[in-house]
């Protein structure tokens, strides 16, 4: 089973890239910021037109990549090319279940540019879908648990799982609302006792402050949302507070 522990130690936050949301040059220019900056883990999204758990300002990042003509083979010689200029940087891939489907279970599964893949709207019951191309092909498959999830579930979830346990902060989509992180604690405490594989809080960290504070009961934290706010307002100083 692989697990990131060593990575999310590195470094605790892990950023989002959405490929292609300003052209294909400014996704290259992010992931070296990042890589420069110690990120060993790095989601990247795939631009799709119906992203049922993200919130407005992804769906207008993946909207825009789709208007610049990205498509799931741009996003997967992307993450070949980052992976060929940082071998060490662990790329998580975050698509739907349609596009995955669409462009072919074994072509998504067997590229070895991509380290593991989370897909949101693909339920533990349709699991075995794609079980054995994540076992031919040693990619991790991220599960996601929310705050509402019963605990016989957590348990089926965590069965399943590997890399990490990507952990929902908020209830909805994602940057729809602020993290709260002592609503987070008694479901931390139910996952680690199931599990050994670090959990990582998203769905709602805007500011280094509330990173801090996550990480006070959390491996580690995504930031997607506030990322693609800040490099579209081109705020450099932001960027830099939260990967100093």
């Amino acid at each position: 089973m692989k697990n990131f522990r060593y990575e999310i130690k590195t470094k605790n936050v892990i950023p989002y890239i959405m490929i292609g949301e300003n052209g294909i040059d400014e996704s290259y220019r992010q992931f070296d910021y990042y890589a420069k900056k110690g990120c060993k883990l790095i989601e990247i999204g795939v631009p799709f037109s119906d992203p049922s758990a993200d919130g407005p300002v992804i769906q207008r990042a993946s909207l825009n990549a789709i208007a610049h003509g990205i498509t799931f083979k741009h996003c997967l010689h992307f993450a070949s090319e980052c992976k060929s200029k940082s071998p060490d940087v662990k790329l998580i891939l975050m698509t739907y279940l349609n596009p995955v489907y669409n462009y072919g279970l074994n072509n998504v599964f067997h590229h070895e540019g991509i380290d593991g893949l989370i897909i949101p709207d693909l339920p533990f019951e349709e699991y075995d879908l794609i079980r054995p191309y994540l076992t031919r092909n040693s990619v991790a498959f991220i599960p996601l648990i929310s705050m509402d999830t019963p605990s016989d579930r957590i348990k089926d979830i965590l069965s399943i799982g590997s890399g990490f346990i990507y952990l929902m902060a908020v209830k909805g989509i994602t940057g729809s609302k602020n993290a709260d992180s002592k609503q987070l604690v008694e479901i931390i405490h139910a996952i680690l006792k199931e599990s050994d594989l670090p959990v990582v809080a998203g769905f709602g960290i805007k500011s280094r402050e509330q990173a801090v504070e996550m990480l006070k009961h959390t491996s580690g934290v995504i930031m997607a949302s506030q990322l693609l706010k800040h490099w579209k307002e081109d705020h450099q100083i932001a960027l830099d507070a939260i990967f100093k």
